[in-house]
Formats: C-alpha cells, structure tokens, sequence
C-alpha cells in the first residue's frame, strides 16, 4: 500500500498516531519532502487560471476592492463557522 500525506509540521503527532494505528505490525518508509506550494497551487488548470487573473488584476488595479482593517475583521467574523 502506498499513500501520500500532505501536512503541516504543526499536525505532526496527530500525524504519527494515525500512522500507529493504521499500519500497526508493518513496517513502514517514510519520505519527507517539502512541497513547493507555488508549483502545487498552479498543478490544477482551473486553479492556476483564477490565480493569474487574480494577479493580473491587482497589477491593473481592476476588480480591486480595498478594506480598512475593521471590515477585513468583520467579513472574517462572518466568514467563521
């Protein structure tokens, strides 16, 4: 069985005793490498399209819309779940 996991070093003991209890009596490999987030977010067509046309609008300054801090705090407080 192969499985590719993709965390942060925050989530690592939780991490670990998932790996405990999945594969309890095997032997395991483990390879860490550290993701080029840029390239990953750019991996998906339509990702990496929305991303380019969100950078080319804040080079033109179109489809800009600029908040004082107050409202970036109140649209997170709407935002949260």
């Amino acid at each position: 069985m192969t499985a590719t996991y993709q965390i942060q070093p925050h989530e690592l003991n939780q991490f670990i005793e998932s790996l405990r209890k999945s594969f309890k009596g095997r032997s395991l490999k483990i390879v860490v490498e550290e993701i080029d987030e840029t390239t990953y977010l750019l991996s998906e067509n339509v990702r990496a399209e929305r991303l380019k046309k969100a950078a080319n609008n804040v080079r033109t300054n179109t489809n800009v819309k600029s908040l004082t801090f107050d409202e970036l705090d109140e649209l997170e407080k709407r935002a949260t779940i």
